[in-house]
């Protein structure tokens, strides 16, 4: 029900309307009125009406007068002009207004009802309108770390066409300042290797709702939230984070900053390594520095006196080529239980491993875990307890 003011200073108007108007079956109620635009302004503050049926000529103040107060006050008010006067001038008072209708005297019934209809109907459609927005913006707010996700894996790759990957995500409500530089950190996950992957899945979760909050802060232009900061997956091991309005020389606090902050909700079960590339001027810089970052990120595997790496700050890097007679001569050291022969292999190897600084990462480590066999199946050979079960994946 939409509630109901009348304005006229005629008594015989007031009770004619309120008396003889089925307003139950407009949905309409309650109806309440005043004698004049003074008494109705004053009632405004406390009785907000959804409709004001209005005369255009009252002492003390008129009805004209009083509307543009309304206009201010309550901006979505339906105005109703009701008056034995219906003068040029005052119909273009009510047009700027933005009134319903203006209805002449001496008083249709009908006439006043189909335009109480027609406010009502306007009413509605703006709840409706609203009801949606606030739909709109709780499932805005549920998927929002997720639209962003999204938005930072398209404007990573190369193949997707930036410009629109930037109004993609303004159609989200998110806008992405193209006017400032922007710093992009790849971050190395190394997981527990005694986590679940359920485990696994609700930490990334977790690190996504705390990187991808809803911006605060607003574009000057557009009036729209600005992405500071967005961050996605692109693999379980490896997170992207994209920050805009930084250059070079804050990158590297920033962004170990940020891994400070992803510290205080990971408990212990993940090291973070992360590198940063060369700082882009827009958005289509994003894929290039991207894969600058990534390369920065791998030579941290080889570092310990590091978290966070710069690209420009990269050591020159080579194929990490072991000896062919690597694992048979390592597999015979042990099998001669000659410990202190392989404790020098394995030194040589890590000296090798460190100088080359090879972006294959997982072919390095390929090789250490071939070693880390070699050694199990030495430590169990002889034992009548078998070394490995079919599918054991507590060994893997």
């Amino acid at each position: 029900m939409f509630k109901l003011l009348i304005v006229d200073d005629e008594k015989q108007v007031r009770e004619t309307l309120c008396q003889l108007v089925a307003w139950d079956a407009l949905g309409v109620g309650p109806v309440e009125t005043a004698r004049n635009g003074m008494v109705a302004l004053e009632r405004l503050s406390d009785y907000k009406p959804d409709i004001v049926i209005c005369d255009v000529r009252m002492p003390k103040m008129d009805g004209m007068t009083f509307a543009g107060h309304l206009r201010s006050l309550l901006p979505e008010c339906r105005l109703i002009f009701i008056s034995g006067y219906a003068d040029k001038e005052n119909m273009k008072s009510a047009i700027r207004l933005q009134a319903v209708n203006f209805v002449e005297k001496p008083i249709d019934l009908a006439e006043i009802e189909g335009a109480v209809r027609q406010a009502v109907a306007e009413l509605k459609r703006l709840e409706a309108g609203r009801a949606q927005q606030r739909r709109k913006t709780v499932l805005l707010q549920e998927n929002y770390p997720t639209i962003l996700e999204q938005g930072v894996l398209g404007l990573i790759n190369p193949d997707v066409d930036a410009a629109r990957e930037r109004k993609r995500l303004e159609r989200a409500g998110c806008r992405i300042l193209e006017d400032a530089p922007f710093v992009v950190a790849t971050v190395q996950l190394e997981w527990d290797g005694l986590m679940e992957a359920e485990e696994r899945a609700a930490l990334r979760k977790a690190m996504l709702l705390l990187l991808n909050r809803q911006p605060e802060r607003h574009s000057p232009t557009s009036g729209m939230p600005h992405a500071g900061r967005m961050a996605g997956f692109c693999s379980d091991e490896r997170l992207v984070l994209v920050l805009s309005g930084a250059g070079r020389e804050d990158a590297e606090r920033l962004v170990a900053a940020h891994l400070a902050e992803l510290d205080t909700i990971r408990a212990g079960r993940v090291t973070m390594l992360a590198g940063i590339g060369l700082s882009p001027a827009s958005t289509e810089g994003l894929p290039l520095s991207y894969r600058q970052s990534v390369a920065a990120a791998r030579q941290l595997f080889y570092r310990k006196d590091a978290r966070v790496l710069m690209a420009d700050r990269r050591e020159p890097e080579s194929a990490f080529a072991p000896s062919a007679d690597l694992l048979s001569t390592f597999r015979d050291l042990l099998g001669r239980n000659d410990a202190a022969g392989a404790e020098q292999l394995a030194a040589s190897l890590f000296a090798q491993a460190a100088a080359c600084r090879d972006g294959d990462v997982n072919h390095v480590k390929n090789v250490y875990f071939s070693l880390a066999v070699i050694a199990l199946e030495s430590a169990f050979k002889g034992r009548g307890d078998t070394f490995v079960r079919q599918n054991d994946q507590p060994y893997v």
